[in-house]
């Protein structure tokens, strides 16, 4: 049956939406799958807004060691781009370019700091989305949020009731935050007042928002940029200083991370922050 299976399969083309390359295991296990599948004679898409030169060579050559370009001619070739099979890359429609600087803040353990700055900028009329790497975290945000303006109309409600965005809801519950959500943020949103979003990794998948300042916790960098993606992503009048698309990464308050790695973690973080959990 699963010969049969997997006969049937090689007939239909593979697409692959949300390819990154910070997770070392699912590139691996993407990149076998091609291989497996280059091997059967089948065809596959892959589709990916932030990966790197050396990842997208190496997924486009899964069964040898492919040519990876250095830094300077990779980041000469112009985006959006279809790279080929066969090593060929060649331009796709333009995009509205935009020009986006985040800049660092220390508030990784200061929630009282994160909201006094989101809760300013929403009764301005901005939109703001912070994202946390966990649900833990965004929990705790949403709680810090509450309990300083907990009648603030800003802060994000489904049915009257704040609710941070996260994978951790009934699939019913999970429909209607995705529509409150985009009604809130989408490409259609009234935008007649500021909004603070608080959730996870959730926010950057499958929602097509648009928010003029997020804060977002430290992550790879094809996460984040996937993350800042959300920002001045449609054509509209933005709230006064926001003119400009605004992120925060938010980072510990010195560069060392050694304190974040506890005894016998084998290199596994346990701080919220820094894990990178399918949220």
């Amino acid at each position: 049956m699963r010969i049969g299976v997997n006969a049937c399969l090689l007939r239909t083309l593979l697409v692959v939406d949300e390819v990154h390359a910070s997770d070392a295991y699912m590139t691996g296990l993407l990149r076998t799958l091609l291989a497996r599948r280059e091997a059967a004679g089948g065809h596959a898409l892959l589709l990916s807004a932030t990966l790197g030169a050396a990842a997208r060579a190496h997924l486009l050559a899964p069964t040898v060691r492919p040519r990876v370009r250095p830094l300077a001619e990779a980041a000469s070739v112009s985006h959006p781009l279809i790279s080929h099979r066969n090593g060929t890359i060649e331009a796709a429609a333009g995009s509205r370019e935009r020009r986006i600087a985040p800049s660092l803040r220390p508030w990784l353990d200061a929630p009282d700091a994160i909201a006094t700055q989101t809760l300013d900028a929403a009764r301005t009329g901005a939109r703001v989305l912070i994202v946390r790497n966990t649900v833990t975290g965004a929990i705790a945000m949403r709680r810090a949020l509450d309990a300083m303006a907990p009648d603030d109309p800003v802060l994000f409600r489904v049915q009257g009731v704040i609710a941070p965005h996260h994978g951790r809801f009934a699939a019913p519950d999970r429909r209607l935050l995705d529509a409150t959500v985009e009604a809130a943020f989408g490409k259609r949103a009234e935008r007649r007042s500021g909004c603070v979003l608080v959730g996870t990794q959730t926010l950057e998948q499958s929602l097509y928002i648009d928010a003029d300042l997020l804060l977002t916790d430290l992550c790879p960098m094809d996460v984040l940029l996937q993350r800042i993606g959300r920002l001045h992503r449609h054509e509209c009048l933005r709230p006064a200083g926001f003119a400009e698309a605004t992120a925060i990464v938010l980072v510990p308050e010195t560069r060392d991370l050694s304190s974040f790695l506890p005894d016998r973690s084998r290199g596994v973080p346990s701080r919220s922050w820094l894990e990178l959990r399918v949220a």
